[in-house]
This record gives structure tokens, C-alpha cells and sequence, in this order.
């Protein structure tokens, strides 16, 4: 059983069960049972939406107590409280299940967590080039060529005057 807080300091209490794992692919699709090839931390690590929305789905009879829907839940977290929930989620995961696959499970999840380390130092390379200013200035003051997008240029006039309608 692992405990985590949200954004209000609330503690919300894991406990991974072949009940909560079933509500969790039920209300998901996430099917904590498949772990060929590791996809399912990989998808955990890159998507804290998907987190959240898991971890409704695992927390969801704690949520009918405290008369919170999904929307009301996830507006619980963000930055720090994601990452606290998602190790305390990923550690109960491990201990679901027997001790022989939690060694795999282990080196799996470090995996994931290399890739997501990966992530961020690649953003914080991104964050910190010289040219990063002149390239978002760049494409601030480049002509935009989406459709229904607004225009910088002034309206085209017409050749013909308009015509009255009968």
C-alpha cells in the first residue's frame, strides 16, 4: 500500500488489487497485466494525463467518498504532485506482483525513467540555446499560412465593384 499527496496536501491511498487492476483497464483501456516490451511504463513516463487518469481509476472509491467525478481529481495534480503519484503508483505496481517478475519489472521501469531523463535534459538543452529567442521571434513574425488563421496583411481589394443582389 503506498500513500501520495495532491496540490491541497490530501493523501490518497494505493493499494493494487486484481479488483482495481480490472477498474483500471475498464475505465482506461490501460492494461496493467501486458508488460511486453516495457510500452506500458514508456507510456506512463511520457503521459501525465495518463498517469492521472489511471491513478483516478485506482483511487476512484476513495474519489465516490469524497464526492469527486474524474475533472475534479485531475485538477488535484500537477508538477511535483504527478511525480510523487506516479512513483508511489509505480512502486505499488511492482509489488502487485510476484517476486519473481519484480526484478523485470524494476529494470523496466528504469528504462522508462532513462527515456524520460533523456526528455528532460533535451528540453533543458532546448531551453538554454543561444538562438532559441531568435527562432520563437522568428516564427512570431513569419507570415502564418494556416487556413482561418489571422492575417498580418491587409485585405486584398476587389477588382469589380460589388454587385446588387435582386
Amino acid at each position: 500500500m503506498r500513500e501520495f499527496q495532491d496540490l491541497r496536501g490530501q493523501s490518497w491511498t494505493l493499494e493494487l488489487t486484481v479488483g482495481t487492476v480490472k477498474r483500471i483497464r475498464d475505465l482506461t483501456k490501460v492494461n496493467l497485466l501486458d508488460l511486453r516490451g516495457g510500452k506500458l511504463f514508456e507510456e506512463l513516463a511520457e503521459d501525465p494525463l495518463r498517469v492521472c487518469e489511471v491513478l483516478y481509476a485506482a483511487c476512484k472509491p476513495q474519489c465516490v467518498q469524497r464526492g469527486l467525478e474524474q475533472d475534479g481529481f485531475l485538477e488535484l495534480f500537477g508538477g511535483d504532485g504527478i511525480a510523487a503519484a506516479t512513483e508511489a503508483f509505480l512502486e505499488e505496481l511492482i509489488d502487485f506482483f510476484p517476486p519473481r517478475i519484480r526484478t523485470a519489472l524494476r529494470k523496466a521501469i528504469e528504462q522508462a525513467r532513462r527515456v524520460q531523463e533523456k526528455m528532460e535534459t533535451a528540453l533543458a538543452a532546448a531551453a538554454e540555446s543561444p538562438d532559441l529567442e531568435t527562432r520563437i521571434e522568428e516564427a512570431m513574425m513569419a507570415p502564418s499560412s494556416t487556413p482561418g488563421s489571422p492575417s498580418t496583411e491587409p485585405p486584398a481589394e476587389s477588382a469589380s465593384p460589388p454587385t446588387a443582389s435582386p
